[in-house]
């Protein structure tokens, strides 16, 4: 019987090795959740949501929307480290440890809230403001440290052209300008419509595809504006349907219990 399966695979120009590979690519699809967030804020929440409490290491990834005078007045956090991307408009951030910058578009502003920080994000001028937070646990070591905080002004951000249709803009990652202390790679990719874009990802790294803006088809799922696909294989194809712009959010899994509340994970 083992030998008649054997010969159907070859058939099918598979080995068993390649069948297992296949059914191991484990892959899901989610919409984020549309909230109000903040004072007025309008944020498509990936995660956390009904189903989805974490994604080690990545605790929250909000896409986010603010029109004056809505923002984020002052709140507190501690024990994870936050990505704030800016994709249009400016941000005031101001903190309890007298750090004051106005983010424009395509800063990055990372702080490791260690022992706790209180912080306020809030748009200037009249134009509306948007972009994505992401919040990253700190690996049990770094939970109590003193916060700290850094920015990256996008002229300093390294952005590579695979080709007239593709480039990516690397956000988050072991040699680029903005580390974090849990092994991570955040994207910002680019693909014009018609265009495919293979992702490679380190040995063990996992996470997630979010479609910021258009359409596409990955691994024979359509995705439109504020839907992700959630993978754990190191391989992923994208097909832009349209002009897309998507964000690959991946990692190195931590292993370590993620105890969150509120704006605290422990």
């Amino acid at each position: 019987m083992k030998k008649i399966v054997y010969v159907y695979l070859l058939l099918l120009g598979l080995t068993p090795m390649e069948l297992y590979a296949q059914k191991a690519k484990d892959i899901r699809v989610e919409v984020a959740d549309e909230i109000e967030e903040g004072d007025g804020a309008r944020v498509r929440r990936l995660i956390p949501k009904k189903g989805i409490k974490h994604y080690d290491p990545y605790v929250l990834f909000d896409d986010f929307s603010i029109t004056p005078p809505s923002g984020f007045p002052d709140h507190f956090h501690s024990g994870f480290e936050v990505i704030t991307y800016l994709v249009k408009g400016k941000l005031e951030h101001k903190d309890s440890r007298g750090n004051q910058v106005v983010l424009s578009a395509g800063d990055i502003q990372c702080f490791a809230t260690g022992s706790g920080i209180v912080h306020s994000e809030m748009p200037q001028g009249t134009e509306e403001v948007r972009g994505f937070q992401i919040w990253i646990n700190l690996p049990r070591e770094f939970k109590t440290v003193t916060p700290g905080y850094e920015v990256v002004k996008a002229s300093d951000l390294r952005s590579t052209k695979i080709s007239d249709q593709v480039s990516v803009k690397t956000i988050v990652s072991a040699g680029a300008t903005v580390r974090t202390k849990a092994e991570v790679l955040i994207q910002e990719i680019e693909i014009k419509s018609g265009a495919r874009y293979k992702f490679v990802l380190p040995t063990g790294y996992t996470g997630f595809v979010y479609v910021a803006s258009g359409s596409a088809t990955i691994e024979q799922k359509i995705l439109t504006t504020g839907s992700a696909l959630f993978f754990t294989s190191q391989d992923l194809e994208v097909l832009a349907d349209q002009d897309v712009i998507v964000m690959l959010v991946s990692g190195l899994p931590l292993g370590e219990p993620i105890r969150r509340r509120g704006s605290i994970v422990k």
